[in-house]
């Protein structure tokens, strides 16, 4: 059988089973319509019972006081009665919403990845339109869509249970606690400023502690760069355990300024200098490029630490991913209130099909490129410094010719497109902030940013009664 058949024999027996599927979906929609009525109308009368106890409570008049105390007394009494039965209602209410949330999420499961199936194979259609386009080409693109889809579906099947599924009681957990009172202070400080959960790029940027951070790692001189991040890195590492998507954030962020500072700053002040000694020093262009060239910027011990101190980082930051944690399951543990099945959109701990799933996803085969590039960039200082040591210069001394090397070995090797790479990795990772089904992946802290699950909630339900006034099955995304 062709693979167009294989095609249309799925889409056959999909579209068989959707109304059934449909009929269910729409039930559970129906349920959690009533039971979020049920909860808001409990809620609502518990608020109105405690309005008028209070406003009971202060009510007097000067004529005659007493009988009216006694009257706001008893009724007072019935109603803070009233009031504990309704919050003992509220309570119930809510568990039963939860529950009629869960039941939606399973049954319309299916349906979601039905949905996602078509949309994967209307973006290959769409992709490799082009008749003219090469086989090759067309491969590569398909297969790039399918390495990218199965974490799209990952995130979209978790953001979702984490959008409906709210748990207060993880929203107010503790932070972890240490005997180090001073320097729990300074790492809450420095991470709520610089990895701050509930703002955007725009929100930090009104923050002058940020803003003070990132321009000392913009700083091309070495050692500002790789001491803030070491400092950053600390604190995420201890207390233990870390935090699985800081420390991929820390990765993305480390490689970012790495290529802005150690690539295309350092690469432009090189060029400036070379410049300035032409221009204005251009009868002693040498002894202007041996005093004052791009290596006598920062000494040997700097240069060597901002050279293998980018590497270094993120290497400990990637072999700490085994032992961290990921914030986003807890909330989902605890939203859950149960252990969930095995399902096909399991969250990044579990093995993907392709096998490289685990902590940190597929960012080991972009660190293995970041590996290969240092090792090509090592090579090259090698060749340079053996080739270098060989020249008979009476101004420049070999140490010189070293520090320039380093120089522009560590520019070329930071400014790479392995930083495409990673941008990549950084794309797939941020790539649910959909319009105009919001869902913000801010790992650390969905709770800031929820308002997904209303709004379908809302859709689902109008939906569903109106599909109810028409005796029809609603039609459910």
């Amino acid at each position: 059988m062709s693979e167009e058949g294989v095609v249309e024999s799925d889409a056959e027996s999909s579209d068989t089973d959707s109304p059934p599927q449909k009929r269910i979906v729409g039930k559970a929609v129906q349920n959690l319509f009533w039971a979020d009525m049920k909860h808001r109308l409990v809620k609502k009368s518990r608020h109105l019972a405690l309005a008028t106890r209070t406003l009971l409570q202060a009510h007097t008049t000067s004529s005659s006081a007493r009988l009216t105390n006694k009257f706001d007394k008893r009724v007072a009494g019935r109603l803070n009665s009233f009031e504990k039965h309704l919050g003992k209602h509220t309570k119930e209410t809510s568990l039963l919403r939860e529950h009629a949330k869960l039941k939606l999420l399973e049954t319309s499961a299916p349906l979601r990845a039905e949905f996602m199936q078509k949309l994967r194979r209307l973006m290959k259609e769409r992709a490799t339109a082009d008749p003219d386009m090469w086989d090759c080409v067309k491969g590569c693109y398909e297969s790039v869509i399918d390495i990218i889809w199965e974490d799209v579906e990952k995130e979209i099947e978790l953001n979702v249970e984490l959008a409906l599924l709210k748990s207060a009681e993880c929203q107010e957990q503790s932070g972890p606690s240490s005997s180090w009172s001073c320097y729990c202070w300074l790492r809450r400080t420095v991470l709520r400023h610089y990895l701050p959960y509930d703002r955007s790029l725009f929100g930090k940027l009104t923050d002058p502690l940020y803003v003070a951070l990132t321009l000392i790692m913009l700083i091309p001189n070495a050692g500002f760069r790789v001491s803030v991040l070491s400092l950053i890195l600390t604190f995420i590492l201890f207390p233990a355990p870390p935090d699985e998507f800081q420390l991929i954030n820390f990765i993305l962020l480390s490689k970012g300024t790495q290529f802005i500072t150690g690539g295309l700053v350092s690469m432009s002040q090189g060029a400036v200098i070379y410049f300035k000694c032409f221009t204005w020093h251009d009868a002693d262009l040498g002894q202007c490029i041996s005093e004052h060239g791009p290596g006598r910027v920062s000494s040997l011990a700097g240069a060597m630490a901002d050279y293998l101190g980018s590497i270094v980082l993120v290497w400990i930051a990637f072999l700490a991913l085994p032992y961290s944690r990921e914030h986003r399951e807890e909330k989902r543990v605890a939203a859950l209130g149960r252990s969930r099945p095995a399902t096909g959109f399991e969250p990044r701990a579990a093995e993907s099909k392709d096998g490289k799933g685990g902590r940190g996803g597929r960012l080991a085969m972009l660190l293995r490129y970041d590996v290969s590039c240092f090792a090509l960039s090592l090579f090259v200082l090698f060749l340079l410094t053996l080739s270098t040591m060989e020249l008979q210069d009476r101004e420049v001394t070999p140490l010189r010719h070293l520090q320039e090397n380093i120089f522009w070995c560590k520019a070329v090797a930071h400014g790479v497109p392995e930083e495409a790479t990673y941008d990549v990795q950084r794309a797939t990772s941020t790539v649910l902030v959909l319009h105009p089904v919001k869902l913000e992946v801010q790992h650390y802290a969905e709770s800031q940013e929820l308002r997904l699950g209303r709004g379908v909630v809302k859709t689902w339900c109008k939906d569903a009664v109106k599909a109810e006034a028409q005796n029809e099955s609603p039609m459910v995304f």
